[in-house]
């Protein structure tokens, strides 16, 4: 027997299940067009009525995400109506290579209770990235035209944001997985354990056991610089509880930190890199009418010179609580040394990593790089730099504002 409660609208359950519960003789759940969750159970005197609640949460997997709205126990069966929980909501992390997706993405994914994702589509394309209908290089302005990329790529991010372990199995590796915890060296390091207790020292298995986690996380965080805030916005009708966060930087410093590293280089990395920022930036834009409350634009400029009020901003927005402990994981991340992070104007070692790329280009490597990106600096608030005394002139800030 199915019973089904909903009280924004008289429509038919979106899909039902029923199942076996011990000292219950029945436990039915229906699902809302709302979201909520109407359970119907009979069960015998001899269960604690606050054990059995607790096991019915868990067995459904919705804990974590979902909260006692009501309980009706007049009568037989009793109606226990679960409501989604307000905040907590799945994070999307959109950027660049070399952009602070990983610091950012850190403090976002590694947050306690998260089940943090790292570069999902990194094992489908190194040096492309999405945006609807087209797959496009990062190192020049070449994109080509795909019926099939935008589908392949939806069904990817939705089956994770899902929980689906087909698709968790298929996109991340064991190297993710590591990044995913905060471990920044290899498998071959054996403190890799420490940061996967579950797996108890032993490699194999040990990815089926992270991702069966995923389920019951508070909430679920990617970090995805392969795709454009246009086609990923093409997720949030499909997955209710998910918001993006575009991450944005200085071209200049992206593609600094690209030379170092010799990916990407201009003038085709940097026109390929300004031509995606700028059309993110509009699409974000835009977004706040189509989507409001959905997507937040944050600075990286912003986060590390005033890292508490960023930090807060964004947790605000994904419904996170910005506790003590959260504040002292920050202040670790940072380098901030004063006591109370939540005002502190101190400039820690984020600042200064921040900050170095100035001091590792010069005016040849702006005459490469400017004539693609020169109207988007001051779209996006960055000052002019064109010599090597602005480079090096610390007066001049990361950012101005827009």
């Amino acid at each position: 027997m199915v019973s089904y409660c909903d009280n924004d609208a008289a429509t038919e359950p979106q899909s039902e299940s029923e199942t076996e519960l011990g000292g219950s003789r029945s436990v039915a759940v229906a699902f809302s067009r709302s979201r909520s969750v109407a359970v119907a159970f009979s069960r015998s005197r001899s269960v604690d009525l606050a054990d059995l609640l607790f096991r019915i949460i868990w067995l459904i997997g919705f804990n974590g995400k979902y909260e006692i709205g009501a309980l009706h126990r007049s009568g037989s069966p009793t109606f226990l109506v679960l409501k989604p929980i307000e905040g907590n909501s799945d994070i999307l992390l959109i950027g660049y290579l070399r952009g602070g997706t990983t610091f950012t993405g850190e403090i976002l994914g590694l947050r306690e209770g998260n089940f943090y994702m790292y570069e999902p589509l990194h094992k489908w394309s190194t040096w492309d990235y999405y945006k609807p209908g087209y797959s496009c290089s990062l190192e020049n302005e070449h994109c080509t035209m795909s019926t099939r990329t935008d589908s392949f790529v939806m069904d990817i991010l939705r089956g994770l944001y899902k929980c689906d372990s087909n698709h968790l199995l298929k996109s991340l590796q064991m190297w993710q997985l590591l990044k995913g915890r905060g471990f920044r060296d290899s498998i071959q390091n054996p403190t890799w354990a420490n940061y996967f207790p579950e797996c108890h020292g032993k490699v194999e298995g040990c990815i089926e056991k992270v991702i069966s986690r995923c389920a019951n996380a508070t909430a679920r965080v990617s970090k995805v610089p392969r795709v454009s805030v246009s086609l990923a916005a093409q997720l949030l009708n499909s997955v209710p509880n998910l918001k993006i966060i575009h991450l944005v930087r200085d071209p200049r410093a992206i593609m600094a930190s690209r030379h170092a590293l010799k990916w990407t280089p201009a003038p085709g990395g940097s026109i390929s890199l300004c031509n995606k920022m700028k059309e993110d930036y509009l699409e974000s834009y835009m977004m706040r009418t189509t989507h409001p409350g959905r997507l937040l634009t944050v600075f990286y400029e912003d986060l590390v010179t005033n890292p508490a009020k960023t930090v807060q901003m964004m947790f605000d927005f994904a419904g996170y609580n910005f506790d003590e402990k959260e504040q002292n994981r920050l202040k670790n991340m940072t380098g901030m040394t004063t006591k109370n992070i939540l005002n502190s104007e101190t400039r820690g070692t984020s600042l200064r990593i921040a900050l170095a790329w100035r001091k590792r280009v010069n005016e040849t490597f702006l005459n490469v790089m400017n004539p693609g990106c020169n109207d988007l600096y001051k779209f996006l608030g960055y000052p002019p730099l064109k010599t090597n005394i602005d480079l090096y002139n610390s007066s001049i800030p990361l950012r101005i504002s827009n």
